[in-house]
């Protein structure tokens, strides 16, 4: 906007008898000013936003057989062998979550609770555990109010199918 805006006014135009080098410095000292200081950095911060979305998936298929798993996605796809696999693992972890109605109780004025827009939620996942951490396979996750007792009975699913060690979480320590 900046540039289209001295391009208007004639800031960019060259005198006719300045000097090609003269030219050159006068732009350069207009690309270091402040007020273009802005822009880049928007426009740097955007770009670096794009890249760093793009590096995350967008989609990921997971097809899981006795066999062997199979995980498709933008990255591509790689297969591994159940047997590579050495448990299957509940997992959990506390997260802040913004709550959409936290004040849907129908009340108005002094008689409506206290209420936040925040709220605690725990999640509940089941992976296939690889000796690398990254080939380990998320199967199963939930959040619901009985999400720890039927994440306790998927685990114990998958590893009597699969033939692995189950892997519980430890009850004293919680994960981040």
């Amino acid at each position: 906007m900046l540039l289209a805006y001295a391009w208007n006014e004639g800031v960019l135009d060259r005198a006719e008898d300045e000097p090609l080098g003269e030219y050159l410095a006068y732009l350069i000292e207009l690309a270091q000013s402040e007020w273009l200081l802005v822009p880049v950095l928007c426009l740097g911060a955007a770009g670096m936003f794009h890249w760093m979305r793009r590096r995350r998936p967008d989609w990921v298929r997971i097809s899981l057989s006795k066999e062997e798993a199979r995980i498709e996605g933008p990255g591509g796809v790689w297969v591994t062998p159940v047997r590579e696999f050495i448990a299957v693992a509940l997992r959990r972890r506390n997260r802040v979550v913004i709550d959409p109605y936290p004040n849907s109780t129908g009340l108005a004025g002094p008689l409506r609770p206290q209420s936040s827009w925040l709220r605690q939620e725990t999640l509940w996942w089941v992976e296939l555990v690889h000796p690398d951490a990254e080939r380990s396979v998320p199967v199963w996750a939930s959040t619901a109010g009985n999400a720890e007792t039927m994440a306790k009975h998927v685990t114990r699913g998958y590893a009597h199918r699969l033939d692995l060690a189950v892997e519980l979480p430890d009850q004293s320590a919680e994960t981040a």
